[in-house]
């Protein structure tokens, strides 16, 4: 497509099992506007790749050290054609034929930068998860403009759209380890632009992490929350006692929302806040790890 007014850039790796979907719900939208599909895929070896060619779509393949989460979304809009850059990772799959529509109807005011999508989750998520989303990704629509302006403007690449020309302004940080969509849209609204949350658009997508996925992920959170997160919130003998409150907080969610659970639910929640409570503690205070875990052979640069 010469001239389209989408352009909507897919990050994928090792995600057989949900690529097709995710694709099938994409094309499946009802909208006058023109799109073009980029997927960037970072090294699969899943099958992943066989299954978005029966799309048409355009694959981009990269290096799996190559990937970097600002990195890679900069180089879908670069090459990228329309008006609007919409970001979706493929294990988010459009709730409905609107997803799209959806998420564009507000780009009429001028002045909004980007806005992004409401999740729901699968019927497998863990509780833990479940509560995130419930907290994070509410049925009400929120506007973030610098009248109110806080440290953190919330925003979420799994499902996202960005003015191109905003984009050009403002990029993605692609030294980010982790966060490159809400520090993209704090430094969009520190610039005057607004921030949209839109609850009509929405994708199914939630994680069921593992012990050793909810470390990983501890980890990259600590590690990026040295530059503005007070260092006595990471004491290790807090970490028991924060997995136990945030459990608490797991088991009154489901009780309020009438979700069913059991003993074995309660306590795998209990233990898998630890594991990512201790991952966050270790990289917060020894950021270094990050590079063994994620980098291997590459020295810790920081300070």
């Amino acid at each position: 497509m010469n001239n389209p007014d989408v352009s909507i850039i897919i990050l994928a790796k090792n995600e057989a099992e949900t690529i097709g979907k995710c694709l099938s719900g994409v094309f499946n939208q009802k909208t006058n506007y023109k799109f073009e599909v980029i997927v960037i895929d970072s090294g699969s070896t899943d099958g992943t790749i066989s299954i978005a060619q029966r799309y048409p779509v355009k694959i981009i393949h990269i290096k799996p050290e190559e990937f970097g989460h600002g990195k890679t979304r900069n180089l879908g809009a670069r090459l990228s054609k329309g008006k609007f850059l919409v970001y979706l990772t493929a294990d988010a799959i459009p709730y409905n034929e609107y997803w799209l529509e959806s998420l564009l109807k507000n780009f009429k005011d001028k002045n909004l930068a980007g806005a992004y999508s409401r999740w729901i989750p699968r019927e497998n998520c863990p509780l833990l998860e479940r509560r995130y989303i419930y907290e994070n990704f509410p049925p009400v629509k929120k506007i973030y403009t610098n009248k109110i302006l806080q440290k953190f403007v919330p925003f979420s690449n799994v499902s996202s759209c960005i003015r191109k020309d905003i984009w050009n302004e403002i990029k993605f940080e692609e030294t980010a380890i982790f966060g490159e969509d809400y520090k993209w849209a704090t430094k969009a609204v520190k610039k005057g632009y607004a921030i949209l949350y839109e609850p009509d658009s929405i994708v199914i997508h939630s994680h069921h992490y593992t012990l050793k996925g909810i470390w990983r992920r501890g980890i990259l959170i600590g590690v990026d929350s040295r530059g503005y997160m007070h260092r006595d919130l990471w004491k290790l003998p807090l970490i028991p006692f924060r997995a136990l409150y945030h459990t608490y907080k797991d088991f009154k969610f489901a009780k309020k929302n009438k979700i069913n659970t059991n003993f074995k639910e309660i306590f795998s929640s209990y233990i898998l806040h630890l594991s990512g409570f201790f991952g966050q503690w270790l990289g917060r205070n020894f950021p270094a790890i990050y590079f063994r875990v994620f980098k291997k052979g590459v020295k810790w640069q920081g300070s």
